[in-house]
């Protein structure tokens, strides 16, 4: 029920909500507490001088209700504008959706965390009420809507945690909510440009790595490994790469193509040839959904076999991985792996009476298979992973 107050027989008055009271400005690291207060209409409010409580329509009367609406005076009338809102919500998330998925179609080079980050922004810009909460709360909605696609999820979640705690701060109280607003898009724009420049900064690090003559191994399609091993092979660096299948979805044959066109010698092998092939390589290099508290990691199913075989062959174990996949999570073993991480969403409808018969998408490193991790924040070992999670949510 929406208790609120109307001028005329169709349209209801917006409740007007404070923000409530006053912060200091924006420090210069920003962090977000959870403001659980609905802004779009939804919740029930005391408007003004009195209240209008109205009760469900008669079924199947979809009629204006006629009745005496006045600012001054409240007639008491009841509406059930639960329908309403929840078609404006479905609009919004059906939005929010085809953005996102357009947004990742078209830019095949970002990862879906980033363009998890981008729809926020436009949910912001986009944004009409005139109140703190309500954007806020509009912004949880949003990322629950990015979540249910088909999408990695890992990355998804520690963006949108990161984004979120930088660009706004409980109870901030401005001279006017539009101020507010362009306040967050600037810290928006400033966290997506230190996003873009994430990838060149690893790349940099790990092309030291590679030497004339080494023979790498790399699981699945990383866009930052892809780019690591273009760039050294551009440097007149000269190797050789294997490239697992990486099932169920071969994304490694796309790697494969991808490094065959810049002319870099590769050879596709099949997932259960990694204990063969490995031998034969230096290190292996890979890439990370995500980044847990312990220095492990979350990636393509597969990158835990190939971090054991590694181990006991005595090969480095490489994890090239932006910093805004380091997620809040502590698992100690593949159960602990939230369902949403290890199964798409299609995967959770269609077997959700049993996930064992469903294939999991990635699974846990443990730290104690990991060499070394590359990231923006620089060159770190698995136990320094912790720290830098605490500056990172200060």
């Amino acid at each position: 029920m929406l208790t609120s107050r109307c001028n005329n027989s169709r349209d209801l008055v917006r409740p007007n909500y404070s923000t409530g009271p006053a912060s200091s400005a924006f420090a210069e690291a920003v962090s977000l507490s959870a403001i659980g207060f609905k802004g779009d209409g939804t919740a029930p409010v005391s408007i003004g001088m009195g209240l209008a409580t109205v009760p469900p329509p008669a079924p199947h009367n979809h009629r204006p209700i006629a009745g005496n609406f006045t600012f001054g005076k409240i007639s008491d009338v009841t509406l059930d504008t639960s329908h309403v809102s929840k078609v404006k919500c479905h609009r919004r998330d059906k939005k929010v959706k085809e953005f996102f998925s357009q947004t990742v179609a078209k830019n095949e080079d970002l990862s879906v965390g980033v363009v998890a980050i981008m729809t926020l922004m436009k949910v912001i810009e986009k944004y009409k009420d005139t109140t703190i909460q309500g954007l806020d709360e509009n912004l949880k909605d949003a990322i629950l809507t990015i979540k249910t696609s088909d999408y990695p999820v890992t990355a998804i979640n520690s963006g949108c945690e990161l984004f979120m705690r930088f660009i706004t701060f409980a109870k901030l109280d401005y001279k006017n909510f539009e101020h507010c607003r362009e306040v967050m898009l600037d810290r928006g724009h400033i966290f997506l440009d230190k996003l873009q420049q994430c990838r060149d900064k690893i790349v940099k690090l790990a092309t030291k790595f590679i030497a004339d003559g080494s023979k790498v191994l790399t699981h699945s399609r990383s866009r930052v490994v892809l780019k690591t091993l273009i760039q050294a092979f551009r440097q007149q660096t000269q190797f050789e790469v294997f490239v697992t299948q990486s099932a169920p979805d071969n994304s490694g044959e796309v790697m494969c193509k991808d490094l065959r066109a810049e002319g870099i010698p590769c050879t596709l092998i099949l997932d259960s040839a990694v204990g063969y092939i490995m031998e034969q390589v230096d290190f292996v290099m890979v890439g990370a959904e995500g980044v847990v508290e312990s220095g492990g990691i979350v990636n393509k199913v597969g990158s835990y076999t190939m971090a054991m075989c590694a181990r006991e062959m005595k090969k480095p174990f490489y994890v090239l991985t932006e910093s805004f996949k380091f997620t809040r999570l502590f698992p100690l073993n593949q159960g602990d792996l939230p369902d949403e991480y290890k199964y798409s969403r299609s995967s959770r409808k269609r077997v959700a009476t049993d996930l064992r018969e469903a294939h999991p998408l990635v699974d846990y490193t443990p730290p104690a298979y990991i060499t070394l991790l590359f990231t923006d924040l620089g060159i770190l070992t698995p136990s320094a992973v912790s720290d830098q999670l605490i500056q990172l949510y200060l």
